[in-house]
């Protein structure tokens, strides 16, 4: 019965925070990692690709389908990489579903890198869920 004594206590982790936001009026906020919550996590990443739109052969973007998030409104965005650690929150517009391939009209540029592994743990580190 010892052990139900200390039922209600919880030792906090010492050392830095996982994540730090940076908030800025008009800019996505920036979430930095720690290299162990990078680790945790599980991130894995992948380059935004070109590819060419539905109608009309205009040029656009090509992500996995994995990297997509939608809110309650069914608005599509993605976390992209800003730099080690870093990501924010992107908002994309889908041409058209092909496999497990998101085409692009508008988002994050060819060559940069989005989260396809892990977005979901972002968005709620983001919303303030621990």
């Amino acid at each position: 019965m010892s052990g139900c004594s200390q039922a209600g206590t919880e030792k906090k982790a010492s050392g830095p925070k996982p994540v730090t936001m940076q908030k800025t009026a008009g800019q996505p906020t920036k979430l930095t990692l720690t290299d162990r919550a990078v680790e945790r996590l599980g991130l894995q990443t992948s380059p935004v690709r070109p590819a060419t739109l539905k109608r009309g052969g205009a040029a656009g973007m090509a992500i996995p389908f994995t990297a997509l998030l939608f809110d309650k409104k069914g608005q599509a965005a993605a976390y992209l990489v800003l730099g080690p650690r870093v990501y924010a929150r992107s908002p994309v517009v889908v041409d058209h579903y092909a496999g497990d391939v998101a085409v692009l009209r508008a988002g994050p540029p060819v060559g940069a890198s989005v989260v396809t592994t892990g977005s979901a743990e972002l968005s709620g580190a983001e919303a303030g869920l621990s």
